[in-house]
């Protein structure tokens, strides 16, 4: 889209007398990236729907590439070789790596992907994929292990195993989590070590060292490490563009006992920093931090070290209703980004309980809350939010019309953001509605696919997003399940200018162009 045609879109949704802007999603742009039918691109099965359910754990990139993994049928394998990770953008489909694959270095092959299909992966905008699998292990030690991988259709290498010694040869790895990569192919990853300790290592060229493990004293040298990620069992780990990673950190041998013993902290391989602290104040001065969570994510970061976290707070002033908030620390400032008892951008109620954050690039932070005192009790109690900070916008509210269709909105997912604060979130909605949403500053909220809409010569029956399926070009992956069995995924983009109708007070057609 030039500039000039985004003006004019611009210029046209910001007239008064505008009333709606329609997309159908024949005139949007929808790519469909693969159907069950499909052929694998190595001629082995086709994609299938079964005990695994299909396609699962779409991500997308910045160069318009949709990654995922699948189930097969009619393999030569059979159940050895039935799954896989692959990636597609509209033309041609990639194989990544396939269950029954000989991995390097030996006769040992990738096996075990059972439901989900493989473990959640990283892929970033150079088609790389980092996964954690499990690998059936045939010589010299006879068994089952767990690797993590990177591929990228190419070549596959293998980062670390368990039972690899570490970096500094006093633990070996157990139980590895899933792992993280960014754009110049570093991978991080948080394990488990013999010895009940844990750690989180980056594969940051070529060899492994060590981020921060148990043990390391903290940087203002107030306590040791005594467990990463504060949580009881290896989750997702987050890595940055600069090579950081943000974690939760439980302590011990601090100075105020039980009062300073966990933290935010940002650290690569060189270097460790606080960005919060249980016991620091927070930055309104109401109230001190008490917990930070991490027991379903950690904390997010973005390319600047900016991190994003959920946290309860001690010794407030309202007790109960202003205990909790999200907040962004950078290592020398914290931010309160939306607080518990805060009002809501339009005055209709308080916040009063928030999911994770994501986090931008620009500092923005886009949130799912559930909010008290409202007008209209339980019809109206929780929406989609975004602040920077400094402001808050409702994006979306349970009780809000829905764009497209009939009903009110009635429950949402974690919503996803990207570098332009555009937004995308899974919805709930009465009448049995259900659907994925995007919302532009511009052009406002866009049903972009949904419950019964027709597609593909049949009708939509259910659509699935994740946070991974978005980009900053504003393009969306989703998975989608048809009332003809058939199942796919499919990439949407923004409509460019001449495949939006718009619509003046009235119902007088303002303008109505399609591409040439």
């Amino acid at each position: 889209m030039n500039r000039s045609s985004w003006n004019l879109v611009h210029l046209l949704t910001s007239s008064a007398m505008l009333i709606g802007l329609v997309i159908s999603p024949a005139l949007a742009g929808v790519k469909v990236i693969v159907v069950t039918g499909d052929p694998a691109p190595d001629g082995n099965g086709v994609f299938s729907v079964g005990r695994a359910g299909g396609f699962s754990s779409v991500v997308l990139n910045n160069a318009e590439q949709v990654a995922f993994t699948a189930l097969l049928a009619g393999t030569s394998g059979g159940g050895a070789d039935d799954t896989g990770i692959y990636y597609g953008n509209g033309t041609t489909l990639t194989k990544i790596v396939r269950e029954g694959q000989t991995v390097p270095g030996g006769s040992n092959t990738l096996s075990s992907f059972a439901n989900p299909l493989f473990s959640a992966f990283s892929f970033n905008d150079a088609g790389q994929v980092a996964f954690n699998s499990s690998v059936a292990v045939h010589t010299p030690d006879p068994g089952t292990h767990r690797a993590v991988f990177m591929g990228d259709g190419t070549a596959l290498t293998q980062i670390v195993r368990t039972g690899q010694t570490t970096p500094d040869g006093n633990n070996v790895y157990q139980n590895l989590g899933d792992p993280a990569l960014n754009d110049s192919g570093q991978v991080a990853f948080l394990s488990d070590l013999d010895g009940l300790g844990s750690g989180i290592y980056g594969h940051m060229g070529s060899m492994l060292s060590q981020v921060v493990r148990d043990g390391e004293m903290v940087p203002d040298g107030n306590g040791t490490f005594s467990r990463i990620a504060g949580n009881a069992s290896p989750s997702d780990t987050t890595l940055n563009n600069a090579g950081q990673s943000a974690f939760v950190g439980l302590l011990t041998g601090t100075s105020g006992g039980d009062s300073d013993d966990s933290g935010i902290f940002r650290s690569d391989s060189q270097s460790l920093t606080e960005i919060a602290r249980k016991g620091q104040n927070a930055p309104d001065g109401n109230g001190t931090f008490l917990l930070f969570s991490s027991s379903i994510a950690p904390p997010a970061i973005n390319d600047a070290g900016q991190v994003a976290f959920l946290s309860f707070l001690d010794s407030t002033s309202g007790g109960t209703i202003d205990d909790r908030g999200i907040f962004l620390g950078d290592g020398s400032t914290i931010v309160q980004m939306v607080r518990e008892g805060e009002s809501a951008p339009n005055g209709n109620g308080i916040f009063s309980d928030f999911q994770f954050p994501s986090l931008n690039n620009m500092g923005q932070v886009a949130f799912h809350s559930d909010l008290n005192d409202t007008t209209g009790g339980l019809s109206d109690d929780s929406g989609i939010f975004r602040s920077d900070g400094a402001s808050l916008v409702q994006i979306a509210r349970e009780g809000q019309p829905v764009p497209k269709g009939t009903g009110n909105f009635l429950s949402f997912t974690d919503p996803a953001i990207n570098e332009a604060g555009q937004m995308v979130f899974y919805a709930s909605y009465s009448s049995f509605g259900r659907g994925i949403f995007f919302y532009d500053d511009s052009l406002g909220l866009i049903p972009l696919a949904q419950v019964d809409d027709e597609f593909l010569g049949s009708t939509i029956r259910q659509v699935g997003f994740a946070q991974k399926g978005f980009n900053n070009h504003g393009q969306v992956a989703y998975t989608f399940n048809l009332a003809d069995g058939r199942s796919g995924i499919a990439l949407w983009s923004i409509p460019e200018p001449s495949s939006v109708v718009l619509l003046l007070l009235g119902g007088t057609l303002l303008l109505h162009c399609r591409r040439p």
